[in-house]
């Protein structure tokens, strides 16, 4: 049987926060689909809610009130896991802070990188352009 790669994501939130644990429902959904054929590890850079558990996917909660902290934080907490597991790519979502931290990261560790850089699309209302 073939191993799954490892790939490790890189989010500012978004699972298992907000109310009802709705997060970003979207990102959510594409890390539980990505779970199906890669081993997922996601570092959320903002504490998951109390009782919030994941199935299909290791979530890393990283977080401090101070931002260079929980930059240390991230790459102790990358470094220990990529010991573990080797990743075979990091994908950060939105160029800051999950983009530069998994080209930044890519770059140490000698891996792939992919930034996703999502808008307002996603939850834009429809203009009229006249």
């Amino acid at each position: 049987m073939k191993q799954r790669p490892n790939i490790g994501v890189i989010i500012p939130g978004g699972i298992g926060t907000g109310k009802h644990n709705a997060g970003v429902p979207v990102l959510e959904q594409l890390v539980r689909m990505l779970s199906a054929d890669f081993n997922i590890a996601v570092f959320q850079l903002f504490p998951r809610n109390k009782g919030y558990t994941t199935e299909g996917f290791e979530l890393v909660d990283v977080h401090s009130s101070f931002l260079i902290i929980k930059v240390l934080k991230f790459f102790v907490y990358l470094l220990r896991s990529h010991r573990r597991r080797k990743f075979k790519a990091l994908h950060g979502f939105w160029a800051l802070p999950g983009g530069l931290l998994a080209v930044v990261a890519g770059k140490v560790l000698r891996i792939k990188s992919i930034v996703s850089v999502l808008g307002g699309d996603a939850i834009a209302k429809k203009k009229s352009w006249k």
